[in-house]
């Protein structure tokens, strides 16, 4: 909640301010202005204000406009208690009806009694429109706008009331008329203003003395013939000090004059006329409630209680949904970091396994080149074992080949899938003795399921040692057979 450093009273003879520092609980006065009001256009009355307030060093910014009791009306309303909602509206409507007063036309507020009862026992204040709109026109010129704006009669209550439920009767004479204030405990029970003169101050002090009797003459029947604790007066020495001696002769109580208050520090300022302001300030600064025009209460709509709830559930579903997104972001950076470094890793790792599985297939590919290799000797010893240990045949000539086809590597396959295609070949040139015996010999070759034998023709009668030349062709039984290998290291 703000809290006004300023308080300024714009009364139609004087202007009267005063500017604080905050000490704790309490106030230092740090400059004060009262001025008469010369007459003047109203066009040019906030340069003079102005004027005026940068003169005495009063700081800018906004301030606590104080109304006096003759500018507003007010009226004290008993009303059965309803919704605590619902009793801004029924002060409004209680109060336009009671003075006849048209929408708009006044700015209305309460301020409900500090003693709790069944019924809503309040005081209830109307301000003309146009003066709310002038003294914001005017404070806003001046540099100065309007926080709030109070009666400076509750300034004076907040300064004098009893807390323990006494009754105080003020006479505030510090104004351009007279206040008579009557506090029961915290609470205004009635407010008067009255007129006074402006001639010298023993004159002021008669005419004030004159409207306080008339106010204890009604005040005996408006407020039951209570008992009064005490009577303060508060204003300029030179008028209060006259008053002191009627006043105690006309209530019968004691009398004091305001002179200090232990919250405030004067700090050597004269604050005789200023008091009300100072009150304010106070209750302001302890957060004590006030009437305030500028921002009077306003009804509470009746399922205000649900909107309510549903805003606090809503804001409970914000802040959960924010919970919930919060550790949903955090999740996903953290998840995001960690990407990062298995990227950065696997950038660092991609060459050395790429050079991995190059090498691999180079092995592998070796290992099927040279997983083709014909045993010749063992094929050799079991072509002599099958000669004739007569000499019935002879071996000429033996001629072995090897007929490579290659690696086949599929793009889409593993190592696995690789094979290579190669066939043996051997051919056997011998000479027999008969055809019987050549035949027998071919017969061999081909009950041996490791070869196919091919032959050229006939055995001829052509050999050099014996009568008949035989010549076998052997080769691999399945040239589509594939040869594949395993790489070292392959899964």
């Amino acid at each position: 909640m703000s809290r006004y450093r300023i308080a300024i009273e714009l009364g139609p003879r004087h202007l009267r301010g005063v500017a604080v520092t905050f000490v704790g609980s309490g106030l230092r006065v740090e400059s004060t202005i009262v001025a008469e009001r010369p007459d003047m256009e109203s066009e040019i009355v906030a340069d003079w204000i102005r004027g005026l307030l940068d003169a005495a060093g009063m700081p800018t910014g906004k301030c606590l406009l104080a109304v006096s009791r003759d500018d507003v009306v007010i009226k004290r309303l008993l009303l059965e208690t309803p919704s605590k909602g619902e009793l801004p509206a029924m002060v409004d409507l209680a109060m336009r009806d009671e003075l006849h007063l048209e929408g708009g036309a006044a700015v209305i507020d309460f301020l409900p009694d500090t003693v709790a009862v069944a019924d809503s026992n309040l005081l209830a204040a109307a301000l003309p429109e146009s003066s709310l709109d002038r003294g914001r026109y005017r404070m806003a010129a001046a540099k100065r706008p309007v926080g709030r704006m109070s009666l400076r009669l509750l300034g004076v209550a907040s300064l004098i009331a009893d807390p323990h439920g006494g009754c105080i009767a003020c006479v505030d004479v510090s104004g351009d008329g007279a206040e008579f204030i009557l506090l029961e405990g915290l609470d205004v029970r009635i407010a008067r203003a009255a007129a006074l003169p402006t001639g010298a101050a023993d004159e002021v002090a008669e005419a004030a003395i004159r409207e306080a009797r008339r106010t204890w003459t009604s005040w005996q029947v408006e407020a039951a013939a209570a008992t009064i604790d005490q009577v303060v007066l508060i204003g300029d020495v030179e008028i209060t000090e006259p008053m002191l001696e009627a006043m105690e002769e006309i209530t019968t109580s004691p009398v004091i004059v305001l002179s200090t208050h232990p919250r405030i520090e004067q700090a050597g300022h004269d604050v005789s006329r200023l008091w009300s302001l100072l009150g304010l300030l106070l209750a302001d600064h302890m957060g004590k409630p006030l009437i305030d025009f500028s921002s009077p209460r306003k009804p509470t709509h009746r399922f205000e209680r649900h909107r309510q709830l549903g805003l606090a559930a809503a804001g409970v579903l914000l802040v959960l949904f924010g919970l919930i997104w919060t550790w949903g972001s955090t999740r996903v950076q953290s998840m995001q970091r960690q990407l990062d470094a298995i990227n950065t890793q696997r950038a660092k790792l991609e060459p050395k396994w790429l050079r991995y599985h190059r090498d691999r297939y180079r092995l592998a590919h070796l290992d099927l080149w040279t997983s083709v290799q014909p045993d010749w000797v063992d094929h050799l010893a079991i072509a002599v074992d099958r000669l004739q240990p007569s000499g019935a045949l002879v071996l000429d000539e033996v001629a072995a080949a090897l007929d490579y086809k290659g690696v086949d590597a599929p793009k889409k396959g593993g190592v696995d899938e690789w094979a290579v295609q190669a066939t043996a070949r051997l051919v056997l040139e011998a000479e027999a003795e008969s055809r019987e015996v050549g035949e027998t010999f071919r017969q061999h070759w081909v009950e041996d399921e490791a070869w196919n034998v091919a032959t050229t023709g006939a055995d001829t009668e052509d050999g050099k040692r014996l009568p008949f030349g035989v010549t076998i062709r052997l080769h691999s039984p399945d040239e589509s057979e594939a040869a594949t290998a395993e790489p070292e290291g392959a899964p």
